[in-house]
């Protein structure tokens, strides 16, 4: 297992290398090493060309090379230089490139399927139990209802978006950890996974609601100045600050939630606080904003695609179910057709989300990787080293 705390030296990637004397036991020579192909033998004899070193100019067609002398290697010039990669997991430890992401989240809900969407599914299934209760408590929900049924209607859906809050916190940290292990090519289970990120669910939970309460502070800060130019400018004074207060409010809400973005990896992995784990993120997304932004909503939207080919047939043949077995004057939406919608959107999430929260802990590590040499530390404790 390795050591996922942030370095004490200011986690910035080590450029400086010890030379000479000054280097510890078992760092690297930096002195001048003979190269490949290059013949370092002992002096006063004449080495022989070496495979992939240059050897001159072909002899004439027809004649062969000199006695004793290989003939050129084929392409008659040294061969590029082959940089070999580690890769004991789903991504090859270095820099990732968009591919690289991608890729490595798909082979690790490939590889383990049932720590990925297993766990999403049982995680979700176990936090919609309490809602489907209620919705079986509450019956029938009317289409226009006379107050009763709209009020219960809200109650339930309120409920279930509560449930899947709390699910979607625990499930991304779990996840985060399944990523990790996937990294050092290690299959973890789920019980492994919830053994490790127990301890941190609160601080999980204390960052979002962090994160929430200051979307709504946003929020509610540009609804008020809309609210204040209406009092004093009046009507289209008012709609143009609206618009513009929309348009605000949409970048502020994507400039918070991708500096936040690594918070759920940070302190599921670090061990990190709420506020900690917050501050460790916006850390990590420094001059990276737009590259993490891009990336995320094009796992969000291939993850949106993959969703709606699964929950658009199902709520189609559901609709049509419904008005063929309920009789229109009813007006009431069938207990029955509720929950199947509740079990399409969970199997749609446990689809879904264990590859969108894979490409963020890759995000997580291929950041750590650029700043800090995080590869270094997984090559070891990959027993590579």
């Amino acid at each position: 297992m390795t050591d996922w705390a942030s370095p004490a030296g200011g986690g910035n990637r080590p450029d400086d290398r010890p030379t000479g004397q000054d280097a510890p036991a078992g760092a690297p020579d930096p002195r001048p090493q003979p190269q490949y192909g290059q013949y370092a033998g002992p002096p006063g004899v004449q080495p022989q060309p070496q495979y992939g070193q240059y050897a001159g100019p072909p002899p004439p067609y027809g004649q062969a090379p000199p006695f004793g002398q290989a003939p050129p290697p084929y392409g008659y010039g040294p061969m590029a230089p082959q940089i070999f990669t580690p890769k004991p997991g789903v991504i090859p430890l270095r820099p990732l490139k968009l591919g690289d992401i991608f890729e490595g989240a798909f082979r690790t809900v490939r590889g383990n399927p049932g720590a990925t969407v297993g766990l999403a599914l049982a995680v979700s299934m176990l936090f919609a139990i309490p809602s489907i209760l209620l919705t079986l408590v509450l019956g029938d929900i009317p289409f226009e209802s006379d107050g009763t049924g709209d009020t219960s209607f809200l109650v339930a859906s309120n409920a279930s978006q509560v449930f899947s809050f709390v699910a979607a916190i625990l499930l991304s940290g779990m996840l985060v950890v399944v990523v990790a292990e996937a990294v050092l090519g290690h299959r973890a289970s789920i019980g492994e996974a919830w053994t490790r990120i127990r301890p941190r669910f609160w601080s999980l939970l204390g960052a979002t609601l962090l994160i929430v309460l200051a979307m709504v502070l946003i929020i509610g800060v540009l609804v008020a100045m809309v609210i204040g130019v209406y009092a004093a400018a009046g009507d289209i004074a008012a709609i143009i600050s609206g618009v513009l207060a929309v348009i605000i409010g949409l970048c502020a809400l994507v400039w918070l939630s991708t500096k936040t973005s690594l918070a759920t990896a940070a302190i599921s992995l670090e061990k990190l606080g709420p506020i900690a784990g917050l501050k460790r993120s916006w850390a990590l997304t420094n001059g990276q904003f737009w590259r993490i932004l891009g990336i995320t909503l094009l796992a969000q939207m291939l993850a949106g695609m993959i969703a709606s080919l699964i929950t658009v047939p199902a709520m189609m043949v559901g609709m049509a179910g419904v008005f063929a077995t309920t009789d229109p004057e009813s007006a009431t939406m069938p207990v029955g057709f509720l929950i199947f919608v509740q079990v399409v959107t969970i199997l749609a999430s446990a689809i879904t989300a264990p590859f969108t929260a894979s490409v963020t802990g890759l995000l997580y590590i291929d950041q750590r990787i650029r700043r800090e040499a995080l590869d270094l530390n997984l090559m070891t404790a990959a027993g590579l080293k």
